[in-house]
């Protein structure tokens, strides 16, 4: 349901971002919807991106918020920061080296505000990714071809928080989970929004995502192979979110639902579930590298 001037908060952890945190502050800034604030909370950086931040921003407008934190990792730090963040209509998490276009909040908010908005609602858009330089375009990841369903969510990370726009009982529902169980804040809003809410995957591209080496969007296949073998002899990260999930909104899922995550989240091996996850008919991932990895993990009990 639409609303008088909606505000918008925006919420930015950096980590050493200075070489290129000014070029997104200055794109929210230029943002064409005008009810915003930003909350930057900085993970402990060492180089001297929080004097960046004050000397040219936090001193030059009220709508720049600056939080100085102990280094918790990407995914903490954004919880604290929803949680610090209190005011506002929706919350929209942005990565520190990003650059997004004129309109990526108006055309979230042309979709959330039409939406029933006591459910949980989650906006994500298409974006193109580019070199580190923004020199080159290298790609457009666009919607899904299938919708997301709850199957697909507990498998498959498809919504990225530096896309994702939220409303308020999608915020007070993700601030109910343990912080230290939370896995990646994206990841639980997508399950929450999925398993109550509404979500939406616009296909109309609104920023610019730099595929930095080492970042967790620009894993390559050294990358997802050491993910793979840490996830065969550790716990795997994506079972403790799930586990987490089941802990707080389990009793509210209806049976089908429950049963699904109840395959995922057993203590120890159970030879059924992991071959009905194993050999499920339909795709768990649209990469067949990652399938494939998924599937045997899933046969080894280890997902």
């Amino acid at each position: 349901m639409k609303t008088e001037n909606s505000k918008v908060t925006i919420l930015l952890s950096s980590y050493n971002g200075a070489a290129y945190i000014g070029q997104q502050i200055d794109s929210v800034l230029s943002q064409n919807y005008p009810y915003l604030e930003l909350y930057i909370r900085d993970d402990g950086s060492e180089d001297h991106t929080v004097d960046l931040l004050r000397r040219n921003y936090a001193s030059q407008t009220e709508s720049i918020h600056i939080v100085e934190g102990e280094n918790v990792g990407f995914a903490r730090s954004f919880y604290r920061l929803l949680k610090e963040a209190e005011e506002g209509e929706y919350w929209a998490f942005c990565d520190q080296d990003d650059v997004w276009y004129p309109d990526k909040i108006g055309k979230a908010l042309n979709w959330l505000e039409h939406q029933e908005n006591d459910l949980p609602l989650l906006f994500h858009s298409a974006y193109e990714t580019y070199t580190q330089d923004l020199a080159q375009k290298t790609g457009t990841v666009l919607p899904p071809a299938q919708p997301v369903d709850f199957r697909r969510a507990m498998t498959d990370c498809v919504y990225q928080g530096f896309s994702m726009v939220i409303n308020r009982p999608l915020r007070e529902q993700l601030l109910r989970c343990r912080e230290e169980n939370l896995g990646t804040h994206d990841w639980m809003a997508m399950l929450i929004a999925v398993a109550f809410g509404r979500h939406h995957y616009d296909n109309i591209p609104v920023s610019m995502h730099r595929r930095l080496s080492g970042s967790l969007s620009a894993m390559d296949f050294k990358s997802r192979f050491r993910w793979f073998l840490r996830t065969l002899t550790e716990e795997s990260d994506t079972r403790k979110m799930l586990r987490e999930f089941e802990r707080v909104f389990g009793g509210m899922l209806p049976e089908e639902k429950a049963g699904i995550l109840r395959r995922f989240t057993k203590e120890g091996f159970h030879c059924k579930d992991s071959l009905w996850k194993a050999f499920y008919p339909g795709r768990w991932r649209p990469c067949l590298s990652s399938e494939a990895a998924v599937r045997l993990l899933m046969l080894f009990g280890r997902i």
